[in-house]
């Protein structure tokens, strides 16, 4: 049994996600939920990695793309900032394509750890606990560095994810590596190090330890921007598909399998209240994005560098619990039929931008 029942469940209830659909006011909607939160100036920008502590700390953008590929957006969605662990799910799709979902299975659990994503969450059954941790994301890094029992060269993977990424965004051309927070990152990651270190010394991973964080550091410091990673998010909502220019990025099985697992484990400690407030899969990165795939209807981002206590943006958070109330998104809620966010979605608004 290599997918826990608690994943085959979720799987289940994201497919019931397929029947909703956006609301036909949504510009309208996503201007006001930017106005309610835009004033909320809680939380603090990252200050353990050098290069993120230097964020301007008011930013802010909202992004949602749907499946005809029509993006709707507010506030700075073209600023640039690093993807951080919003990388994770790409690693682990990679992995999982790569390697298959057996093999992988053997070294990464799909199981919340309850501990903090940079912690060693390792399991009794000697596999990182889940994608979605730091521990995690390594031994994704580490699967997709091997090749016939050799290393490959980290600029290389890198290229290769990078290219993966370019391959579901709106300008591909945004996508690029900030060599300065990968510096900055490098010098302070000592933590990361360790955990490597410990998944080598247990055959977790066969690579060198430092090739493993080389690779994963650089993956974390790649360029995007508020719309680009909607229409990532958009990507995985639309089975590996690009909604814009159609192309198959990732096999359905694999993205249907890394949303699941997503739902769960995707928003560190704050996941259980996530999936009560919120029920949208997704994933967040310490630069402050937000990054939530509803399965068959859109893709939502948000960008805001300020976090809460377990690492997430702190207006991220808000507003994805916004929007999924307003525009009735909540994948683990009967959906409603009676405002218009259920059942008005065909005719979308010109505001769009494609």
């Amino acid at each position: 049994q290599y997918i826990s029942e608690v994943v085959y469940a979720q799987q289940k209830k994201l497919n019931d996600a397929l029947k909703r659909k956006l609301p036909a006011d949504i510009m309208d909607r996503l201007k006001q939920i930017y106005e309610e939160v835009k004033g909320n100036d809680g939380g603090a920008v990252a200050d353990y990695i050098p290069e993120l502590a230097r964020a301007n700390p008011d930013r802010f953008a909202i992004s949602i793309c749907d499946l005809s590929g029509e993006v709707y957006s507010v506030g700075d969605v073209e600023a640039p900032f690093t993807i951080q662990s919003c990388c994770k799910p790409i690693l682990y799709m990679m992995a999982l394509e790569d390697a298959g979902m057996e093999a992988v299975s053997t070294k990464i659990n799909t199981e919340p750890s309850g501990q903090p994503f940079d912690a060693l969450s390792i399991d009794p059954s000697n596999r990182a606990y889940n994608p979605f941790v730091n521990a995690g994301a390594m031994v994704s890094a580490a699967m997709i560095s091997e090749e016939d029992g050799f290393a490959r060269m980290q600029d290389e993977v890198y290229e290769e994810f990078e290219a993966t990424c370019q391959d579901m965004v709106l300008e591909p051309v945004r996508c690029g590596f900030d060599e300065q927070v990968y510096d900055s990152e490098m010098a302070t990651n000592d933590n990361n190090r360790s955990i490597a270190k410990e998944l080598q010394k247990r055959g977790i991973i066969g690579l060198d330890a430092d090739t493993a964080v080389d690779v994963y550091t650089r993956c974390c410091s790649m360029l995007v921007t508020a719309e680009d990673a909607a229409l990532m998010a958009a990507t995985m909502a639309n089975s590996g598909k690009n909604p814009v220019t159609y192309e198959q990025v990732f096999e359905p099985n694999v993205v249907e399998h890394a949303i699941t697992v997503m739902m769960s484990c995707g928003m560190y400690n704050g996941a259980g209240k996530w999936i009560t407030d919120v029920g949208i899969p997704a994933k967040s990165g310490v630069a402050g994005l937000v990054m939530g795939v509803v399965p068959g209807v859109c893709g939502i981002a948000v960008f805001s560098p300020r976090l809460d206590e377990n690492g997430n943006s702190f207006r991220g958070v808000q507003v994805a619990k916004a929007v999924s109330e307003k525009f009735d998104l909540h994948v683990l809620k009967t959906g409603k039929t009676t405002d218009g966010a259920a059942d008005s979605g065909t005719n979308l608004p010109s505001q769009a931008k494609k």
